[in-house]
């Protein structure tokens, strides 16, 4: 009877009601030097909440959010729920902030927490003076479209384990396709005779827009050995115990200032900083109907994204297609460095001396501030007649080629021996031999005729039944990313050109206009237009027909 009461009684606490839901927010203190943190908490108390409350801070400020827990609690005869959601914040800047109120979704009604308040000091002259963070750009006054190095380092006079960087949110510039991060450690010794272990991170970026661009600071997380003692362990007395305290630093806001360009000249290839070309040839002295590799190279400090040499357009005596580019990037101590091949094929229609034209390629110049215009003097050929003379053809369709009749060589293997004395007994051992050789080898010559037989329908139907994707047909769709937009607008405009071999003099001047257009918008805060990505798709079509 007792335990039927007890069960009734434990029914009815639970189904008597909860207390009303309530939020709070707290801090774990009200006041932290700069670089310092603080842990701030959102606390949902009798209700549910579905994904983690946001909890935005003032600038001057940073946020992220650490870990959750849950709990309940008894009270009387009721019983108390909570869901505790824990921030850690960041002091970059001195000064007096508000957090909150946050406005969370409980159970489907909107409650709002409490503010609080935290002021932000200096941090005292002798706190963690063996360790401190700087970060700053190289160089820090650039133009629109440069490549630019963002520089953090977190110098260290004392142990340091590990480190947690959380570098600032970039705005106006934006990643280069090619290049990366590149963090490395080395040691300084000072004036003092005092070495500094010093941790540095390179970025590059692209300079997107101009004006005034700095940057917020970066904020580090360094693991400090606190003290080695050595451990009680009587298998090995040599071992150590190491305890560690973590140290939150902040470095100071990167400066960085940058400068419009000037209005672009005719023909600008987009390129932007210091570069240098040359050519290399496969050879001088050809034959006609021979392929002469002509390769362009190009390195320098800039990015090469999007960037392709101007066409030849129409060479008497020769035509000439462009290859698939290959360009790449690093990041290094002394700076950026990019470079790339354009390959291109010369094939000589006629004998003679050929004469290719210029390349002729605009860059802007950083150091100089100001276009510069780099000119490669066009290859000279000295161009033999080929087995057939001269190869004067308009279409591989025009060629008649004359297979001649092979020639029928008799070969004199010497006298033969005379058939003599051969028996029927030795006729037909020999031919029961042969018999039943070829026999035991019938089955292999059957698998053997089957493995060839499947790998040539294999190989070649595949290829038939293969079908040819058009660059038209892949910008049906575009991707709504900027980057990957531009690449896919210049991939197939650039794959529709080599697939033409010569642009026809009537798509030359709108191919100049599109492909300037096109370098224009990848430094453009706007995107791409839906005028100029249907102008290169009808751009593209043309020259697919042409």
């Amino acid at each position: 009877m007792m335990m039927r009461l007890l069960l009734l009684l434990q029914v009815l606490l639970l189904a008597m009601p909860a207390h009303a839901a309530r939020l709070v927010l707290a801090l774990e203190q009200s006041e932290v030097f700069v670089g310092g943190s603080v842990t701030a908490a959102v606390t949902v108390i009798n209700g549910d909440v579905s994904g983690v409350p946001t909890l935005t801070v003032p600038e001057g400020l940073q946020v992220a959010f650490s870990h959750q827990a849950g709990g309940f609690s008894m009270t009387g005869f009721q019983q108390t729920t909570s869901v505790r959601y824990t921030y850690r914040v960041v002091a970059l800047e001195k000064g007096d902030y508000t957090l909150g109120p946050v406005t969370v979704d409980v159970g489907g009604q909107r409650l709002t927490t409490n503010s609080v308040e935290l002021k932000v000091v200096d941090r005292p002259a002798d706190a963690e003076s063996q360790l401190w963070v700087t970060t700053d750009f190289l160089p820090d006054t650039v133009w629109e479209g440069q490549v630019v190095l963002y520089r953090a380092q977190l110098h260290a006079r004392r142990q340091v384990l590990r480190s947690e960087w959380n570098l600032p949110k970039f705005t106006g510039l934006i990643p280069p396709r090619d290049g990366s991060l590149l963090r490395r450690q080395f040691e300084v010794e000072g004036e003092d005779g005092v070495v500094t272990r010093v941790d540095e991170h390179l970025l590059p970026r692209v300079v997107a827009s101009n004006g005034k661009l700095d940057q917020r600071a970066a904020v580090v997380v360094a693991h400090v050995v606190a003290s080695a003692e050595r451990r009680r362990d009587p298998l090995n007395p040599f071992a150590r115990m190491t305890s560690t305290r973590q140290v939150t630093l902040v470095g100071q806001e990167a400066p960085l200032y940058a400068k419009p360009l000037p209005p672009a000249p005719p023909g600008f290839s987009g390129l932007v900083g210091e570069f240098s070309f040359d050519q290399v040839l496969g050879g001088t002295v050809v034959k006609v109907g021979d392929s002469v590799p002509w390769t362009v190279r190009v390195e320098g400090n800039g990015t090469l994204e999007g960037f392709s040499l101007p066409p030849v357009g129409d060479v008497p005596g020769a035509r000439v297609y462009d290859e698939a580019p290959s360009v790449g990037a690093r990041t290094t101590p002394d700076g950026y460095i990019a470079g790339g091949t354009m390959p291109r094929v010369v094939v000589p229609t006629r004998a003679g001396t050929l004469t290719l034209p210029d390349v002729t390629i605009t860059t802007f110049s950083v150091e100089e501030g100001r276009y510069v215009t780099h000119v490669l003097k066009g290859p000279t050929f000295t161009v033999q007649p080929g087995a057939d003379g001269t190869m004067e053809v308009d279409s591989f369709e025009s060629l008649d080629t004359e297979v001649p009749a092979p020639e029928v060589v008799e070969i004199d293997d010497g006298p033969r021996a005379a058939w003599r004395g051969i028996s029927v007994g030795g006729w037909a051992k020999g031919t029961w031999l042969s018999a039943f050789v070829m026999v035991a080898a019938l089955p292999g010559v059957l698998m053997w005729f089957l493995v060839g037989w499947l790998a040539a329908v294999d190989r070649f139907g595949v290829v038939r039944e293969a079908a040819v994707v058009l660059p038209s047909q892949r910008l049906a769709e575009l991707p709504t990313d900027l980057l990957e937009r531009l690449a896919a607008l210049e991939g197939a405009l650039r794959e529709s050109v080599s697939r033409a071999g010569e642009v026809p003099a009537s798509l030359a001047g709108e191919l100049a206009e599109v492909t300037q257009e096109l370098q224009r918008a990848r430094y453009a805060d706007g995107g791409i237009s839906n005028d100029l990505s249907e102008r290169v798709r009808s751009l593209v079509q043309k020259l697919e027909v042409a």
